[in-house]
Order: structure tokens, then sequence, then C-alpha cells
């Protein structure tokens, strides 16, 4: 792994520019009693993907005092970081193992997951080496939890999930059976062709609320090393809501729709509302719910107002589409506001009462403002945003996606569960994200067998309120 890297440096798109500098980490989960074989499978995989994609080897060097980012052949300080790194630990399971078990069982396997099980921490001093992407092998009790860290700022999750196939197909195929969606050439082009992405009407669009803006220091002036802040005390914990409870909620959702005073065939010249998706609806009641769970020390004598700052995935909402294989950055985050109703004694919700639950009516109400968000989020915007950050750069300013309020995103299209890594591994059993990121933080888990598998981070003194409230009880399927 210490051979040399040649590829053309390339500098990331504005949007790459505007993350987080953090690593991020996902893990699978392979079960085997050959751990040995299986590491020995993925190093073989592993060394293919860097020969066909040889800027996951490279180097991302920032500017401290513009912000500027570059990739380029990796250092000697970077080789020395080896693409796989190995751990064991011999008396721990699997969590995909704990899935089954009860809930706080869920919970503490998933906040086992210490950056001891991570290649890189999430937050790296601008002053150490930073790697595009590594690897760690943990040789578990009962297999393989695989860890990968990527850096925000040159791929998003949909790109590193698109990077875990392609390992797939490098561990499980001969080296002339291989066939990549795409190469270096292939990606720069891309990330080419979004950085000068143009609007083509005037409509305007405010991106203010999902961006900030900061002016680019002196570089003669002192700047001590900085690098974002982890917090801590933060609880992360599974949930799996069955899709049947998920369906039908969305179902009631729906027919509560149109009687909507917001959307009611009592304003004529209004259109019919579109109709909501599950993932609408699951994603109101979680929003809903946490502002429950953080409120509950000093009850309101009036409606609180709050942020929900959803990701969006932006490969399929422009036209022409960029293709799924696209592995930088290309999702932004959608700001949605709304008013939480005055706390009252949580009851059993209830879907077919007349009139409608009040709790029914509020969930439908802000699923309904999140389908008319993402409603606008088209090929005009996209250019729009491009177009906006990069004039941002231009004139020396430097552009930040606000992470604020509640943050959730989605992973369910990827197909991670799906590939074949091979002999001595085979498809994954589990998926997991990394534990303790943010607060108020949540992540919707890959498809796996139509359930809905999702990780909320709270303040540990929030997440109680959260598990217990009646709504999520209800999703659940417990009552």
């Amino acid at each position: 792994m210490g051979a040399s890297v040649s590829f053309q440096p390339f500098v990331p798109t504005p949007l790459d520019h505007a993350m987080p500098p953090i690593y991020v980490s996902q893990f699978l989960c392979f079960p085997t009693t050959t751990p040995q074989s299986a590491i020995q499978s993925l190093q073989v995989g592993i060394e293919r993907l860097f020969e066909r994609l040889p800027f996951l080897a490279g180097e991302i060097l920032i500017n401290e005092h513009t912000g500027a980012i570059k990739v380029q052949a990796p250092s000697a300080l970077i080789r020395e970081i080896p693409y796989m790194a190995l751990r064991a630990h011999p008396d721990l399971y699997l969590p995909a193992k704990q899935c089954a078990t009860t809930p706080i069982e869920r919970q503490l396997k998933t906040n086992s997951l210490d950056e001891s099980y991570h290649p890189l921490p999430a937050a790296l001093p601008l002053s150490q080496p930073q790697p595009v992407i590594r690897f760690q092998a943990n040789t578990l009790a009962d297999g393989i939890l695989f860890a990968v860290s990527y850096h925000h700022c040159i791929f998003d999750g949909t790109g590193c999930g698109q990077i875990l196939e392609m390992l797939a197909q490098c561990c499980s195929a001969s080296d002339d059976k291989i066939s990549l969606p795409t190469d270096c050439h292939t990606d720069v082009l891309l990330r080419e062709y979004i950085s000068n992405l143009s609007p083509t009407t005037n409509i305007p669009h405010d991106y203010t609320q999902a961006y900030s803006t900061t002016v680019q220091p002196d570089p003669d002036a002192s700047d001590p090393d900085t690098s974002p802040a982890i917090p801590s005390s933060l609880y992360t914990e599974a949930f799996t809501f069955p899709s049947q409870q998920i369906t039908t909620l969305r179902d009631a959702c729906n027919h509560l729709l149109p009687k909507l005073p917001s959307t009611s065939n009592a304003h004529p010249h209004k259109p019919t509302p579109n109709p909501l998706s599950s993932n609408d609806v699951l994603t109101a009641l979680i929003a809903l719910c946490i502002t429950r769970a953080t409120n509950t020390t000093t009850p309101p004598l009036q409606p609180n107002n709050h942020s929900l700052s959803m990701a969006v995935n932006l490969r399929t909402r422009i036209q022409p589409q960029v293709p799924d294989h696209f592995l930088g950055n290309f999702a932004t985050l959608l700001p949605i506001h709304f008013t939480s109703p005055v706390h009252t004694q949580q009851s059993d919700l209830l879907l077919t009462t007349e009139p409608p639950d009040p709790a029914l009516i509020h969930l439908t109400t802000l699923a309904s403002q999140i389908r008319s968000s993402l409603s606008t989020v088209n090929t005009d915007y996209i250019c729009g945003l491009m177009t906006d950050l990069r004039t941002r750069r231009n004139a020396g300013e430097n552009s930040s996606l606000l992470i604020e309020g509640i943050k959730i995103s989605s992973w369910r299209h990827l197909s991670v569960y799906k590939p074949d890594f091979g002999p001595g591994l085979g498809k994954i059993a589990g998926f997991e994200f990394q534990a303790g990121l943010m607060d108020n933080l949540v992540v919707i888990l890959p498809w796996r067998n139509g359930d809905w598998d999702v990780r909320v981070t709270l303040l540990e003194r929030d997440m109680r309120g959260f598990r217990e409230d009646r709504l999520v009880r209800w999703a659940l399927g417990s009552g």
C-alpha cells in the first residue's frame, strides 16, 4: 500500500467547499467464522479499488485562511496511514446481532461504536494530514465490523454508498471482470460540470437560510489551528418502525390532507395537494416528537417555533440528472420552519375519529409542509444554488452549510444490502452509522426488508422522552 499514486489534482465544487470538514463513518456487519479469510478479501478488494480510483488514496489540502480545498497525490505522511487498519475486539459482537434484543441493548451496542472502531476520528485538526478516505476491519467474536471514514468535503453519503458497492465488486470479481461505473477522469468532469451550473430563468431563490457567509480572513493575521468541535454526552439509539405502521399512518394523513384549512377545496384556486410519501410522514412524526422531548422542562403556554434541516439528494432533481455514481457532494439541507402545538397530555393516536385527532392534524400539516418544500427543489433551484455559492466564493466569501435545529438525513435509497462481497464475506447482515456526531440528528438507514431503520441522536436527558412518546410508541407498533 506504499506504492506510488498518480492522478490529476483537482479542486472540489463550491458545494463540496460548503460542507463541514469532518469525517463521517459508516459500518458494515459481516458475520463470519473465518475472519482472516474475510480480511484478506477486503485487503485485496481495497487495493483493486484504489488502483482504479487512485484519488481515493489522495490528500486533502485545506487553506486555513481562504478555506480553499484541493485534492492531490498523497504526501509521505499520508502514505504512512494504511488504507485499511486492523483492530481486534474478541469479546464483543456485531451490532446486527443485537437488533433482535431490547431497545436499551440496541442503544448500548450502538453507542459502544466509539472512535476505536473508526479508521479516522470525526474531527481531525487541519495541522494533521487529511486523507480522502480510509477503512478499518474490526474483528469481533462473531465476524467483521468493517468501517469506512470519508471526508465530507469530498463525498456525501450517497457517494460513499457507491464506493462500498464498487468495493464489493472489487472483492468478489476477478481482475479482468471488474467494471466500475466511474473513474477519476469521469468524477472530475462531473465536479466541473456541477461547479459551472447556471440557471436559465430569473426566478429568485433565497439561499441565506441554508448557507452562511463569512469574509475570508487576512492571510497575514495569526489564526490558531482549529477543528470542528464534536459534542459529548449524546445518546444514539436504534429504532425500527414497521413498514405497515408507517403505511397506515401515511394513508390516514393523505385522507385528512384535503380537509386541512390550508389545502381544502374552500380555496378554489388552490391546486390539489401532492400526496404525502411515507418519508414525509415519518420525518414529520420524528420532528414533532423531538420537539416534545426537548421542551418538557418548561412547558410553553403558547406554540413554539422550530427548525428542521432536511437533507435532499439533488442527483435526481435536476435535468439532465446527475448519475448515481457521482461520488462528490450533490446534496443540500432544506430549511423548514414549523410551529409545534402547546403541550397537552399525550394520548393514543386516533386515525379515524371525527373531528380528526389534533395530533394527526399537526402531523399531516407538517408532512404537507415538507412535501411542498421539497417540490421547490428543481433544476432552477439547484442551478441557482451553484451560481450563488460560486459568486460568493469569487467575491472572497466562504459559504458554510447551516446545520441547525433538527437534522434529518435519509440513506434509504442506498443499495448496500444487495451486493455480494464474495467468498468469506457474502452480503452484509447490518449497517450502522457513527454514534454521537451531533445533537438532534436523525439518520434513516438503507432499505433492508421494508421496515424503517432509524438512528436518533439526542442529549441523554431528551432521549427518554422521545423513546416514551406515545406517537413514537404507536409508530413502533408497541402501543
